[in-house]
C-alpha cells in the first residue's frame, strides 16, 4: 500500500512538472510571439526603439542645424501662454492682499532707530513686489519678457545636455549610415563621405536594413526642435541603413547577432513545452492522479461556491504572476539558475493548488440539483436576498441605508475640518440640521420598537395587553396596527372556538337524538312482533309503524350523507342555462297539495320575462324544495308567506319571507348549522339539515345565501349572477 501511494505521488509530481512547463511555454508563445514568430530582428520593437533613438539624436545634433543663440532668436510667446502665466499667479486682488499681510507681519512696530530702518527696507521691498505683480497682470510686454527668459533657460539646459550625450551619437553612427536631404533648402546630411552617387547606392545595397523616407509616400523624417520652437521642425527625405558588420560592442550588433539564437530557443521551448502540456493532460485523463479524499471534499463543500471561485481566481492570478515571471527568463541576457529554480517551485506549488481546486469544483458542478443548492448557499445570493428583504419595505431599506452612509459622510467631513478649519461652521450647521434629527429619530424608533416587542412578548404568553398606540405612518406604526389586529383576531378566534365546541356538542346531541328516536321505535315494535299471541290487526299496525320509522331513519341518514358531501365540495355540478322563474314554479307545484291543505297564504311575485341563470337545475331545485318544506313545517299558521324574484343590475335576488312558529332566539348564522331546528324540542319531522344543504348548494354555485331574523320574521335571500351570453 505504501509503495502504491509513493508511485502515485511520483506520478502527481511528474504531471505537475510537465503541466507547469507546458503553461510556461504557452505564456511565452502568447507574450513573445510578436517578437520571434516568423520575424527578423529588424521587425522587433527593440530595434525600432534603437532606430528611433538614433533618429532623435541625429536630428538633435546634426539635422537641426541651429545654435543656442539662433534658437533663442526664434523664441515667441502666444496670447494663450500669457494667460496661462497669469493664471498661475491667481487673482490680482488676492495676490496684493497676501503681500500686504505678509509684510505687515514682518515690519517692526518698534519706534527705535534700527526698527525704523528695517521698516523702510520692508516697505521698499513690498512696493517692488506690488509693482511686479501689477506688471504681471496689466503689462503684456513684461509678461512676454519673463516667458522668453524661462524658455531661454530651457534652451540652455537643452544644449548643455546635447553636449553630454554627443559621444553616444558618434558610436551609433558606426552602425547606422544615412543620406538625408532637407526638403526646403536641399542641404544634404550624410556619414558616407563620397560624392559618387553610384558608390552611395552600392553602399546602401550592402546594408542589413534600410529605411526609406520618400515624398511620394508622404514619409518624411522630422527633426526634434528645441523647447519653445515647435513650429521650426524640419523635414528630410533620403534613407537610413544598418551595416552588416559593425562594432562588436555595439548594442545593435549584439542584439542583431543574438536574435537568431533566441528565435531558435523560442521555437524549441514552445514546441517542447506544448508537447509536455499535451502529455500531462493525457496523463491526467488516463491516470487521474489528483484524486482527493472524501474528507477533503466534505470540508470543501462547507465553503460557499462564490468564495471558492474567488479563492480560485486569486490563486490563478498569483500563479500567473510567477508563471509569467519565469516563462521568458531563458531569453534574458542575465539568466540566473537559482532564481529560475525558486520561481519554478513556486509556480508548481500554485499550479497544484489550482488543479486541486478545479477538481473539487468540478465535482460540485456535476450534479444539477446540487448546483441549484450551491447557488442558493452562495454569499452573493444571500447578500442579494438580504438586500431584497431589507427593501421589502422601502422606508425601512432607505432608513437603514441612510444610517449606514451617515458615518461614511461624517468621517470625510471630520477630515476636511481637520485640514480646512474654516469649514467647521458649515459642518456644524449640517450636524444640527441632519445628524441630530436622525439620532433623535433613531432613539424614538428604538423606544417604539421596544414597546412593540414587550407587547408581543405578553401576547405570546397569552396575556392580552391594551392596544398599542399607533404613531405616524412609519413601518413600526404599521407593525403596531397589525399586532393590534392580530390580537383582536386571537380574541375572535377564541370566541369562535368556544362557539365551535358548543355547536359540536349540540351536533352530537342532536344527531344522537334524531337517529335514536326512530331506531328505538323500530327496535321496540320489532320485539313486539316476536310475540306469537299477537293479532293480525296489531301486527299490521306495528309493521306500518316500523315502515314509517325506517323511512324516517333513511331520510335522516340520506340528508346527513348529502350534507356532508355538500360541505366537502365532493360533488359534480351540471351547469346549464336555467329560467329561475320556471324552476321556482316547479318547486311550488310539487307542494301544491300541501300548500292547499295548510292555513298559510303564499304570495308569489315573479318577473314577467324569463330570468336566466347558469346553475345545476336539479341541485337548485333541491334548494327551493328544502326552503319551501321548511316554511310549511315551521311557519306560523294563519300567516302569509312571501316569495319574490327581482333583477338588480346583473344580479338576481330570490327572497323567501315567513313568520316563524317558534321563537328564534339563536344567531342567524347558527341556523345554517347541521341538525339545527327552529323547533328546539325536536318534535317535528324535520332533520335540521335543510338549510345546511341549501347553503352548501348555493356556495358551490359561488353565490350568496343570507338569513335575516327580525323577531319572529324569518327571511332568506339568495343572490345569483344573471346569465349573459
Amino acid at each position: 500500500m505504501a509503495i502504491k501511494w509513493k508511485n502515485r505521488m511520483v506520478i502527481c509530481l511528474i504531471v505537475l512538472l510537465l503541466f507547469t512547463l507546458g503553461l510556461m511555454s504557452l505564456i511565452s508563445l502568447v507574450t513573445r510571439s510578436h517578437e520571434y514568430l516568423f520575424k527578423t530582428y529588424f521587425d522587433t520593437e527593440q530595434f525600432q526603439e534603437e532606430f528611433q533613438a538614433f533618429i532623435d539624436d541625429l536630428g538633435k545634433y546634426e539635422l537641426n542645424g541651429m545654435t543656442n543663440e539662433e534658437a533663442k532668436s526664434h523664441l515667441f510667446v502666444t496670447a494663450e501662454e500669457i494667460e496661462e502665466f497669469r493664471d498661475e499667479y491667481g487673482v490680482y486682488s488676492e495676490r496684493v492682499k497676501e503681500i500686504m499681510d505678509d509684510y505687515e507681519i514682518k515690519m517692526n512696530t518698534e519706534k527705535s532707530e534700527e526698527g525704523s530702518k528695517a521698516n523702510d527696507g520692508y516697505l521698499k521691498e513690498r512696493d517692488q513686489k506690488l509693482e511686479e505683480v501689477k506688471k504681471i497682470f496689466y503689462n503684456d510686454d513684461y509678461v512676454k519678457k519673463k516667458i522668453i527668459d524661462e524658455k531661454g533657460k530651457y534652451i540652455d539646459e537643452y544644449y548643455r545636455t546635447r553636449e553630454d550625450d554627443l559621444p553616444q551619437l558618434y558610436e551609433t553612427k558606426k552602425v547606422f549610415k544615412y543620406y538625408l536631404s532637407d526638403v526646403e533648402t536641399g542641404e544634404v546630411f550624410t556619414n558616407i563621405y563620397t560624392n559618387n552617387e553610384n558608390l552611395i547606392d552600392s553602399t546602401f545595397k550592402d546594408m542589413a536594413y534600410i529605411q526609406h523616407f520618400t515624398p511620394k509616400e508622404g514619409n518624411y523624417l522630422e527633426t526634434v526642435a528645441p523647447p519653445g520652437l515647435d513650429n521650426t521642425v524640419k523635414r528630410f527625405t533620403g534613407k537610413v541603413g544598418v551595416v552588416k558588420k559593425g562594432p562588436e560592442n555595439s548594442s545593435v550588433m549584439i542584439n542583431y547577432h543574438q536574435y537568431p539564437q533566441k528565435q531558435i530557443a523560442f521555437y524549441l521551448y514552445v514546441v517542447s513545452g506544448l508537447g509536455a502540456l499535451i502529455v500531462s493532460i493525457y496523463m491526467m485523463r488516463r491516470l487521474a492522479p489528483f484524486r482527493l479524499g472524501a474528507s477533503i471534499k466534505k470540508y470543501y463543500k462547507w465553503i460557499p461556491m462564490d468564495i471558492c471561485l474567488i479563492i480560485l481566481l486569486l490563486n490563478i492570478s498569483i500563479g500567473m504572476v510567477f508563471l509569467n515571471g519565469i516563462s521568458n527568463t531563458y531569453l534574458d541576457d542575465h539568466f540566473f539558475v537559482s532564481d529560475f529554480i525558486f520561481m519554478f517551485i513556486l509556480s508548481v506549488f500554485f499550479v497544484a493548488i489550482v488543479l486541486g481546486q478545479i477538481n473539487l469544483l468540478f465535482g460540485r458542478f456535476s450534479n444539477s440539483e446540487d448546483l441549484k443548492e450551491e447557488f442558493r448557499n452562495c454569499m452573493l445570493f444571500k447578500m442579494y436576498l438580504g438586500l431584497k428583504e431589507a427593501f421589502l419595505n422601502k422606508s425601512i431599506g432607505i432608513q437603514t441605508l441612510t444610517l449606514f452612509i451617515l458615518p461614511l459622510i461624517l468621517i470625510p467631513a471630520a477630515i476636511i475640518v481637520g485640514y480646512e478649519p474654516e469649514f467647521i461652521i458649515i459642518c456644524t450647521i449640517l450636524f444640527f440640521i441632519v445628524v441630530i434629527p436622525i439620532i433623535v429619530l433613531v432613539v424614538k424608533r428604538a423606544g417604539y420598537f421596544n414597546r412593540i416587542l414587550e407587547n408581543t412578548s405578553e401576547l405570546a404568553k397569552g396575556n392580552l395587553e391594551p392596544d398599542l398606540l399607533i404613531v405616524g405612518r412609519s413601518p413600526l406604526a404599521e407593525l403596531a396596527g397589525n399586532i393590534n389586529k392580530l390580537k383582536h383576531g386571537v380574541e375572535t378566534s377564541k370566541k369562535e372556538q368556544a362557539k365551535s365546541e358548543r355547536l359540536k356538542t349540540e351536533l352530537i346531541t342532536n344527531v344522537s337524538h334524531d337517529l335514536r328516536t326512530p331506531l328505538t321505535s323500530i327496535i321496540t315494535y320489532t320485539e313486539l312482533l316476536k310475540n306469537p299471541s299477537l293479532g293480525e290487526e296489531e301486527k299490521s299496525a306495528y309493521v306500518e309503524i316500523i315502515d314509517r320509522k325506517s323511512k324516517r331513519l333513511k331520510v335522516l341518514i340520506d340528508d346527513l350523507f348529502e350534507a356532508s358531501k355538500m360541505a366537502s365540495g365532493n360533488i359534480d355540478l351540471v351547469l346549464e342555462k336555467v329560467d329561475i322563474n320556471q324552476l321556482l314554479k316547479q318547486a311550488l307545484a310539487e307542494y301544491d297539495e300541501s300548500i292547499s291543505q295548510s292555513t298559510l297564504q303564499f304570495r308569489v311575485s315573479l318577473l314577467e320575462n324569463p330570468v336566466y341563470v347558469y346553475v345545476d337545475g336539479q341541485k337548485f331545485w333541491r334548494v327551493f324544495d328544502n326552503l319551501i318544506g321548511n316554511i310549511l313545517k315551521y311557519a306560523l299558521e294563519q300567516t302569509r308567506v312571501y316569495l319574490s324574484i327581482k333583477e338588480i343590475n346583473e344580479r338576481v335576488l330570490i327572497t323567501f319571507k315567513n313568520v316563524s312558529k317558534y321563537e328564534l332566539s339563536e344567531s342567524s348564522d347558527e341556523l345554517f348549522e347541521r341538525f339545527k331546528r327552529g323547533d328546539t324540542s325536536r318534535h317535528t319531522d324535520g332533520s335540521g339539515l335543510g338549510l345546511a344543504i341549501a347553503k352548501s348548494i348555493v356556495d358551490l354555485h359561488e353565490a350568496n345565501m343570507d338569513i335575516e331574523v327580525d323577531g319572529d320574521l324569518f327571511k332568506i335571500t339568495i343572490d345569483l349572477k344573471r346569465f349573459e351570453k
